[in-house]
């Protein structure tokens, strides 16, 4: 599914790239830069499935805090 994603400039990107959507945001927390390192990470080696690997990585973290 599509995104919208507006930048600060007013810039939009309409993409469905979990990569390319992590790559836009202001990160500051440690576990997002985590986030977006899985990202690039999997664009960089296989190419696809950016999104999924986020969604995984997500429920890693969420399973982690219980």
């Amino acid at each position: 599914m599509d995104k919208l994603v507006v930048d600060r400039k007013d810039k939009t990107t309409i993409s469905n790239d979990g990569a390319t959507i992590m790559n836009m945001l202001d990160i500051v927390y440690p576990a997002a830069k985590i986030m977006t390192d899985i990202a690039k990470n999997q664009d960089n080696d296989v190419g696809d499935g950016t999104t999924s690997v986020v969604i995984l990585a997500a429920e890693f973290l969420k399973q982690a805090k219980q």
